[in-house]
């Protein structure tokens, strides 16, 4: 005879133990991305590169690329390591890279 409840806790640790399995077997679970800083705020990003597109979007939650509308992204690392991206560049992503986007209309 097997208690009922002595089997509901053996099965309960059967799936305790699948899933902590499951998890550490996942690598997806153990990334850690990049924190980098958008107008001020914080901004974790899983991707090595990004381009000036992807931080306006970033900064902004669109691009809308036009005639009358002029993006500006400025970043900086330190005193050495800053500069301005323009459409279509690409620059990687380091530790704490902070970035200065404005989005400036032309009349």
């Amino acid at each position: 005879y097997c208690n009922p409840t002595t089997k509901f806790f053996q099965y309960l640790e059967a799936i305790n133990m699948n899933n902590l399995n499951n998890i550490n077997n996942n690598p997806d679970l153990h990334k850690k991305g990049t924190i980098i800083i958008v107008n001020g705020r914080s901004i974790e990003t899983f991707e090595k590169k990004l381009t000036f597109e992807q931080i306006v979007q970033l900064a902004f939650n669109e691009y809308t690329p036009s005639e009358s509308t002029v993006y500006t992204v400025t970043y900086s690392k330190n005193e050495h390591d800053k500069g301005m991206l323009t459409e279509g560049d690409v620059i990687t992503v380091r530790k704490e890279l902070v970035f200065n986007v404005t989005k400036t209309s032309r009349s």
